[in-house]
């Protein structure tokens, strides 16, 4: 595609001469240089619509240039971008959609629909409920990928995001539709069989070295030690669904011993995974983040708690993670409180130190024990990348 695209051609430039720009520092003009001819050239053409680019060499062009946003998104940035995204593709063009279009827009919907659908699940402001429906569904609708193949950036397969959106619904409408209890008990019932017989599978480029004639013993062991992590990481969020599936019945804290059962399960596996954010970057503290808000016992806490410690000094989430713990001591103690419980009195006086809350009525916990509203607020600030 760049060969036949001088603007695409620019930005790869770009790119590359920011990447190299550590060994040399004459590198950092050329890559400026290119990055202003790449927006210069944008600027022209989508001045005039509709314009001749294709989707392709737009957005490619575009996220080249935030290359070192994407990649690493424990900051938040995705968010930055997500409405730029959507303004480029709306934009009117004079070219039909191309194969290559629709591909770049499947791995966008790859990118985003779990990120939106995650945030979707945590988001206690009714304000924004709706703008997080629309992206989800729009951006899911643009994922041109197998169902059940285990997605790279997200770790989890394209079937279970919609299960979790489905049931986020589900529990949202239970919410203020109590009344509707018989009809969601039935689709609880079918979701729980969904969640029970789901398979998610590893990417064929995940286990195709060993595939290969020439592949070493290494090779061999990489290729099968990546695909056992990435099954580990789709079964949490299987898990994590389970928990959230709860929430369809009364008192979950107090009569689920399926919650129970899939918290301890999350944090053996979380364990297990010595890279939990290796791939699929801030949506792998998803599964740990519910699991870790419904940790009951005082033994479960303090491992949740000496995990969050451990996670911090290995860097591994970035500004994300203190805002999670935050969130999970707040929901223990409004567990705790709600239900006259004093048997948790060490985690809850953690809570109390760290958060700095003193009352009860300052403590805001969403619908899940998930991420309160403060993580999504620039999520729906819109902001165009080409900016």
């Amino acid at each position: 595609m760049p060969y036949h695209s001088p603007l695409l051609l620019r930005a790869v430039l770009a790119l590359s001469a920011n990447q190299l720009k550590p060994r040399n520092p004459n590198y950092l003009t050329v890559a400026l240089d290119y990055r202003g001819s790449v927006l210069a050239a944008l600027f022209h053409a989508l001045n005039h619509q509709p314009h001749s680019l294709s989707k392709t060499e737009i957005v490619a062009s575009v996220l080249m240039l935030c290359f070192c946003d994407l990649p690493d998104d424990r900051q938040g940035d995705w968010r930055k971008h997500f409405y730029g995204v959507r303004q480029l593709i709306n934009l009117p063009s004079q070219q039909l959609f191309t194969s290559t279009d629709n591909a770049l827009l499947s791995y966008l919907g790859q990118y985003f629909a779990p990120r939106v659908i995650l945030a979707y699940s945590a988001l206690d402001n009714p304000a924004n409920e709706a703008k997080m429906v629309e992206a989800a569904s729009f951006w899911l609708t643009k994922i041109d990928r197998p169902e059940r193949e285990i997605n790279c950036v997200s770790g989890c397969s394209t079937e279970l995001v919609r299960v979790i959106f489905d049931i986020v619904q589900q529990v949202r409408r239970w919410l203020r539709y109590p009344d509707q209890r018989t009809e969601i008990r039935a689709w609880k019932e079918a979701t729980e069989h969904t969640l029970r017989t789901i398979k998610q599978l590893v990417p064929a480029t995940t286990t195709s070295a060993s595939n290969t004639g020439n592949a070493t013993a290494d090779g061999e062991r990489q290729s099968a030690e990546r695909a056992r992590r990435a099954e580990q990481m789709a079964e949490t969020y299987r898990l994590a669904a389970v928990i959230l599936l709860q929430y369809l019945e009364d008192d979950v804290w107090q009569r689920s011993s399926t919650v129970k059962a899939c918290v301890r399960s999350i944090l053996d596996l979380m364990e297990a995974i010595d890279k939990p954010g290796e791939h699929a970057k801030t949506c792998s503290i998803w599964p740990w983040l519910i699991a870790s808000c419904h940790a009951s016992s005082d033994a479960e806490r303090l491992h949740v708690l000496r995990k969050y410690a451990f996670l911090v000094d290995e860097d591994w989430y970035g500004n994300t993670l203190p805002v999670a713990q935050v969130l999970a001591e707040k929901t223990w103690l409004k567990h705790d409180m709600d239900g006259k419980q004093r048997g948790y009195e060490t985690s809850v006086q953690a809570g109390l130190a760290r958060t700095g809350v003193e009352k009860l009525d300052q403590i805001t916990v969403c619908h899940f024990g998930a991420v309160a509203d403060e993580l999504l607020s620039d999520f729906v600030r819109p902001v165009s990348i080409c900016k």
